[in-house]
């Protein structure tokens, strides 16, 4: 961690952290979750919300992570091994970061800017935007995914859903909407080609003729194997999804996103 430009006398003597920059460099988050586990119900504070509650004054202008990495791994419900979710070579920036409520007007908003790859695959990049003068879960988001191996995506895929991705590549996401306390709406695009799947026996992980059969199936009659199909439109979709208030703005925002992929790829959103 480095500061640029502290008041290091007023951090000490009247515990106020003010600066021009912080940079994070080399910065290596990873979070682990076991579905099997009881989780205690309780609504998850807003990012607003969460900057309010620092117990000391706070104002940095700009703070920078660089050649950072976030891994994320999740054993699903009635499951042993976790998958997992890598994000590497990680830069972001958040701007306007302040926490006293009397200096906060209609005009100041939290802004992260963050790109990197993807399952050390595709370039994600993305924009949010929080009002702070709401304590409220409210932002705005937009990005972009381009150039990811579906079948990188395994790793999560495979450990916690009987499926398998057997071929496809996302030629580019880019994705736009806006989310308040209750819900997201928004619009996606998500362009693919040579997509398919196979179906896994739940206790054997094996593909039985059972599954070839239901396979078949979903590959022939449900799934879309690309985005634009040859000689049609492309497939706009979008975006609209009821927060889970038990979960934080990552959880959030993959649930938006999910909402228009599903029908990008010919699944019911259910």
């Amino acid at each position: 961690m480095h500061f640029t430009g502290m008041m290091v006398n007023l951090f000490f003597e009247e515990n106020k952290l003010i600066a021009e920059k912080l940079t994070l460099d080399s910065l290596h988050l990873s979070a682990f979750r076991d579905k099997n586990l009881a989780r205690k119900p309780k609504e998850i504070a807003s990012l607003q919300r969460v900057i309010k509650n620092i117990p000391f004054y706070v104002a940095i202008q700009n703070v920078e992570a660089k050649n950072s990495t976030i891994t994320y791994e999740e054993v699903a419900e009635g499951r042993s091994k976790a998958g997992k979710l890598m994000f590497t070579q990680l830069h972001a920036s958040i701007t306007g970061l302040i926490n006293d409520t009397l200096e906060i007007n209609d005009g100041n908003e939290l802004h992260i800017n963050a790109e990197c790859r993807f399952m050390n695959s595709g370039k994600i990049s993305a924009e949010y935007s929080f009002p702070l003068l709401t304590s409220k879960m409210e932002f705005t988001c937009k990005g972009s995914l381009t150039g990811l191996q579906l079948t990188d995506l395994n790793q999560m895929v495979e450990p916690n859903a009987n499926v398998r991705i057997k071929t496809g590549k996302l030629d580019r996401m880019s994705f736009n909407f806006n989310a308040d306390d209750v819900r997201s709406r928004g619009n996606l695009t998500f362009l693919y080609h040579n997509l398919s799947i196979e179906l896994k026996d739940k206790q054997t992980r094996k593909t039985k003729l059972k599954e070839e059969i239901l396979g078949f199936l979903v590959n022939k009659l449900i799934l879309k194997p690309s985005n634009p199909m040859p000689g049609k439109e492309i497939r706009n979709t979008t975006i609209n999804y009821t927060r889970n208030k038990q979960r934080f703005i990552f959880n959030y925002t993959w649930k938006s996103l999910l909402s228009g992929i599903k029908p990008a790829i010919g699944f019911p959103t259910k």
